[in-house]
């Protein structure tokens, strides 16, 4: 089942220019499969913080630069409280 997180987060993932329309799974690594760099990354995940109306500390940048794939993302977005008691 498609959660309303995980739609879209991966529609995010999708709008980078190197993915585009190219199949990307939850587990797909975002930088050595899909070759993002680490700039694109954290433009990932600043419209991340825009999309769910949260502020993800720098500190917490590198649970994604250590394994940057969708479920990551997912998964850490699922956990703010602010994010799962909005209406």
């Amino acid at each position: 089942m498609i959660t309303d997180i995980e739609a879209r987060v991966m529609e995010i993932i999708k709008y980078q220019r190197r993915i585009g329309e190219a199949p990307i799974s939850l587990d797909t690594n975002l930088m050595t499969e899909k070759n993002l760099d680490s700039l694109e990354l954290a433009e990932i995940v600043m419209d991340v913080e825009d999309e769910f109306r949260i502020t993800i500390p720098e500190s917490d940048y590198d649970l994604f630069r250590q394994s940057p794939t969708p479920r990551k993302i997912i998964e850490y977005v699922a956990k703010r409280e602010e994010v799962n008691s909005a209406p």
